[in-house]
């Protein structure tokens, strides 16, 4: 498989990755909008539903363009063979990871750009900023980190000859998104 396929799959899964993580944001817009809640609730979830379904259908219909651009067309008898190894795919995943993590900053961002605007203050203010930086950080992190990453990941134990037994590193990706999810939950509990 070349590079170039290889890739506009990846983009394509990815998009249909985002459009399906919208569904999500719609079922929370469609709650918080029918039980009455103010604007400035549902319309960060709103916002980040139109955010997600954009780019999930851009990455689905634009995949061969996008991966022409970064794979320029070379002739069928060079045609490159890829090898995709532990490492590639730790890479990817923290990649994919990131982007996800960033467009999940939309809605607390969204929420803070409402807030500023209707000059919202007190506790909630204070969480959603949060959450919108740790997002943020660990999406900026994951992307722009994802070789180094994927390196740590590759040497914490790798089988070069068959598919390889990543359990210890496995527990540790588990453990902090675990962590990260107490730490979230935790700064959500003290602000109500």
């Amino acid at each position: 498989m070349s590079g170039r396929l290889l890739f506009e799959i990846a983009l394509r899964v990815l998009g249909v990755w985002f459009f399906l993580t919208s569904i999500n944001s719609l079922l929370l817009t469609l709650s918080l909008y029918f039980d009455g809640a103010p604007g400035s609730y549902w319309l960060g979830y709103a916002a980040t539903f139109v955010a997600q379904l954009m780019l999930g259908v851009m990455l689905v219909v634009f995949a061969p363009a996008m991966a022409a651009r970064f794979y320029p067309s070379v002739s069928d008898i060079v045609e490159p063979r890829m090898a995709v190894g532990p490492g590639d795919i730790y890479r990817t995943a923290c990649f994919v990871l990131g982007v996800y993590l960033l467009v999940q900053t939309a809605e607390p961002a969204a929420s803070l750009a409402i807030a500023v605007v209707q000059d919202w203050q007190g506790e909630d203010f204070a969480v959603v900023a949060v959450r919108a930086i740790v997002y943020a950080a660990s999406g900026l992190l994951l992307v722009f980190g994802s070789r180094r990453i994927a390196e740590i990941l590759s040497n914490l134990g790798y089988d070069p000859d068959t598919i390889p037994k990543q359990q210890f590193s496995i527990v540790m990706l588990l453990i902090a998104v675990v962590f990260v999810g107490v730490l979230l939950g935790v700064i959500q509990h003290f602000a109500n």
